[in-house]
């Protein structure tokens, strides 16, 4: 009797947090590859300022094989009433014309497809960067990725956790393309935070390799999934010290149920992710970011929209994205830091 019930409470604490997992996650719509709509969006409530841009780039219609075509990238970009189709390359020339504007990149995490990727991500705009008008223009880029939600549950976690490894190629090519004449803002939620940091690395070291002029990037993860055994190292950010004009932010909450689950079965993962994406692990440390521990404002749920929606959380994130280069973000000089 004694090791039925060792044996009953091993399983049932792995067993609860995946459903746990289940219960919480969020952003369960089928998407489309090429189309978007903003049936879900009230344009007239949109903060906004006038030289502000919101694009998306959809990666949806790129298959998992090298080298990677960026001409099969989608972009949309938002007129102030609808989406409408535009090129990739005005989005590169804007960026390259317009130092003083801002470009960021939002990337979603799982459970996404292309029409709440687009909903989720002017949430974030509104929250983070429409809250505070008083600041420079920002070209804000939604970057949809293939995460839809599958019918298996846990096939549906496998494929996009590898996805969204994977995906670092895909976004390091594009930051490569923008080019390091401006800094480029890098925002990352769950899995995608995971992509933002894999694809820095990588942008830094071909411009390095290439002798192109460097990069610079802001970054900022929110409820960062990172998994092993692709983030073995101790400081996921190693590879970028060159490449960081500010200190990071790791924003993150112990009592994320998902994100709970999420390192529990990262810790057992045999998956190998070298073939996707590659990790200097001798690089040197960069420092220490600010470390945030928003458990006591968000509560258990794993949703973006709970960061956001708390002013302390989009101060933070907006003053690590935006400060001017040169000086020194203040995101952890108060409130609740882990």
């Amino acid at each position: 009797m004694p090791h039925s019930r060792i044996f009953i409470a091993a399983i049932a604490w792995p067993l609860a947090m995946w459903i746990s997992c289940v219960v919480h996650a969020s952003d369960d719509r089928i998407g489309t590859c090429r189309t978007v709509e903003a049936a879900s969006l009230d344009p007239w409530q949109l903060r906004i300022r006038a030289d502000d841009e919101i694009w998306i780039v959809s990666s949806r219609c790129i298959e998992r094989c090298d080298p990677v075509d960026l001409n099969q990238l989608t972009c949309f970009r938002w007129s102030g009433v609808e989406w409408t189709p535009d090129d990739q390359q005005v989005l590169v020339a804007e960026h390259r014309a317009r130092a003083d504007k801002r470009t960021i990149v939002f990337l979603h995490g799982n459970r996404t497809n292309l029409q709440w990727s687009a909903v989720r991500g002017i949430q974030v705009f509104d929250s983070v960067f429409g809250a505070e008008l008083e600041r420079p223009p920002v070209r804000f880029v939604i970057w949809s990725w293939p995460a839809d939600p599958q019918p298996r549950r846990i096939k549906e976690y496998r494929d996009n956790s590898q996805r969204s490894v994977w995906e670092a190629n895909v976004l390091a090519e594009f930051l490569h393309q923008l080019g390091g004449t401006s800094t480029i803002g890098l925002l990352g939620y769950s899995f995608g935070a995971q992509s933002v940091v894999a694809a820095a690395e990588k942008a830094c070291y071909r411009a390095t390799d290439e002798k192109c002029i460097p990069h610079q990037f802001r970054i900022a993860c929110v409820a960062p999934a990172y998994q092993k055994p692709w983030s073995r190292v101790n400081e996921p950010l190693a590879g970028c010290a060159d490449c960081l004009s500010a200190p990071s932010l790791q924003m993150s909450n112990s009592q994320d149920r998902a994100l709970r689950v999420h390192y529990f079965i990262s810790r057992f993962s045999k998956d190998n992710y070298s073939e996707s994406t590659t990790v200097d692990e001798r690089s040197p440390a960069i420092g220490h970011p600010a470390y945030l521990d928003l458990s006591g404002l968000i509560g258990p749920k794993h949703s973006i929209v709970l960061y956001v929606s708390q002013p302390f959380a989009a101060q933070q994130i907006r003053e690590v994205i935006l400060e001017p280069d040169g000086s020194n973000p203040t995101a952890a000089s108060d409130g609740p830091v882990e």
